[in-house]
């Protein structure tokens, strides 16, 4: 995990309640919505996605449309769209 995907990370987590059991097999490829389906996701709903798109405009000014969340899936998805904004340090 580089330095972005962590800050994401970190961010989600402190918004988001999220067990510690359900970071045993994390990685940046785990889906992050329950919708998204799959054993192995960190079961963020739709009150999380708010809280997700409040995350990307406090910390890099980015407004994100509703087709672009439907893109972010899991936090590499949310990294790579942070870089193609040109907002990654």
């Amino acid at each position: 995990m580089d330095a972005l995907e962590q800050q994401i990370l970190d961010g989600i987590l402190e918004k988001a309640e999220i067990e510690e059991d359900q970071l045993q097999n994390f990685t940046v490829d785990t889906l992050l919505f329950k919708s998204d389906g799959g054993e192995n996701n960190l079961e963020l709903d739709s009150l999380d996605a708010l809280e997700l798109i409040a995350l990307l405009y406090e910390t890099w000014e980015i407004e994100v449309m509703p087709e672009d969340l439907a893109q972010m899936r899991t936090i590499r998805q949310i990294a790579d769209f942070v870089r193609a904004q040109g907002k990654a340090e």
